[in-house]
């Protein structure tokens, strides 16, 4: 497998953040999506690409062989991914509020309670409870206790899901520390924010895959590690994948087969569920 390089590209806004987008390419037809994709990052920042200014750092990136994973299983991936029905839907929401709520109930929950609890909010609690200040006004009406927790959960979502309703007090209060609080500043965030720097350890049992999953829902072009993708990993090498692997993996086979990640992760999502 060769070597793949990775480019910094950095902007500074008017209010003095900079902001780095970090690309990956191995030939010139990779490179030329990476093109398309500084367009779409300085049209994101209102800026016009400016060739000059942007700083340029080209480093050796992640190698096969680097992850432990050796070309053989690469191969077996590649396969198994090519062979992928294609997707069918996609995971694109644009709605500040369900995209909260999905990030603290979609983890380990069954697809039909997740969509019990969503039919629940829709029919019920929608019309009054639309925007950020709904939800923090709605969060004032119950004391941020178990049992303060399990009656909001039940008049929001129709369970008893205290521990998550605590999570969701977490997100809104994390965002409101950045001022993130409708779906624009959601985006934006979602598609210049670093796991690692912005989001890790910031509420208690939100990790890696629940920031996956929600800045995918803003268009990031990524995977998420749940059950369902370590599950499609495992039958295609027969062995268990670290978060972080799944992401360098598929994140470089979506490249190579031409497809955008998000949409190699929905397809893998609907051919576990489907064989399930």
């Amino acid at each position: 497998m060769g070597k793949t390089l990775k480019v910094e590209l950095t902007v500074k806004e008017d209010d003095g953040r900079v902001i780095v987008k970090t690309l990956y390419g191995e030939d010139a037809d990779k490179w030329q999506r990476l093109v398309a994709d500084l367009c779409l990052f300085a049209q994101v920042h209102n800026r016009n690409p400016d060739w000059a200014s942007l700083q340029w750092r080209k480093t050796e990136a992640w190698q096969v062989s680097e992850s432990g994973l050796d070309k053989a299983e690469y191969r077996l991936i590649l396969e198994a991914c090519s062979n992928l029905p294609k997707a069918s839907g996609n995971y694109h929401v644009n709605d500040f509020i369900t995209n909260l709520m999905s990030t603290v109930l979609d983890k380990q929950l069954n697809p039909t309670t997740v969509s019990n609890i969503e039919n629940h909010y829709k029919s019920k609690r929608y019309d009054e409870i639309r925007t950020h200040d709904d939800l923090v006004a709605f969060f004032h009406k119950y004391p941020n206790t178990r049992e303060g927790n399990t009656e909001a959960a039940l008049y929001l979502w129709g369970y008893k899901y205290w521990n998550r309703m605590e999570q969701l007090r977490q997100l809104v209060a994390y965002f409101d520390s950045i001022e993130v609080s409708d779906e624009e500043s959601l985006e934006r965030w979602a598609k210049n924010s670093d796991f690692h720097k912005h989001f890790e350890g910031r509420i208690k049992g939100l990790g890696i895959a629940a920031y996956q999953w929600l800045t995918m829902r803003k268009g990031v072009q990524t995977v998420k590690p749940d059950s369902r993708v370590k599950r499609f990993l495992r039958k295609a090498t027969g062995r268990d994948f670290s978060d972080k692997e799944i992401i360098l993996v598929l994140e470089k086979v979506a490249a190579e087969l031409g497809i955008p990640a998000n949409e190699l992760d929905w397809a893998i999502w609907e051919s576990e569920g489907a064989s399930h």
